[in-house]
């Protein structure tokens, strides 16, 4: 295992900066161990699928797991705003840092990741292979 660790500051796009990273490096399998900090943008994709949860406000991050491959990512995260209400949902694009956010990632020695289209899913799912691959 190997380990990654970003600091992403106001302003930052965290999913845009994720997978920046990830391209830049050419990282074939890694895991997101974690993500603190805060948000002043959340943008997810609900449970269902077809509901999208935009808003301008607030929110700490309070979980983050997900998979990296160079065929995409896959990030689910929780927030929790001023009243501890907390919502989550699958990653997309227009999560806005507020002050920080902190990204550890593993990337794996042994395995490489990929995504393929799942015909019973309709959506892109996680394979893996032994690695070199």
């Amino acid at each position: 295992m190997k380990e990654h660790v970003m600091r992403l500051k106001n302003g930052e796009d965290i999913k845009k900066e994720i997978v920046n990273y990830s391209d830049r490096i050419k990282m074939p399998s890694g895991f997101i161990v974690c993500c603190v900090g805060s948000i002043d943008h959340i943008n997810i994709k609900l449970l269902d699928l077809k509901t999208i949860f935009n808003m301008k406000k607030r929110y700490q991050i309070i979980s983050a797991n997900g998979t990296i491959s160079l065929d995409g990512i896959n990030i689910n995260m929780a927030f929790a705003d001023e009243k501890g209400n907390v919502i989550g949902g699958e990653l997309l694009e227009g999560c806005i840092v507020d002050k920080t956010a902190e990204v550890c990632i593993l990337e794996s020695d042994k395995y490489r990741f990929i995504r393929k289209l799942d015909e019973s899913t309709g959506c892109k799912e996680l394979d893996y292979r032994l690695r070199p691959y």
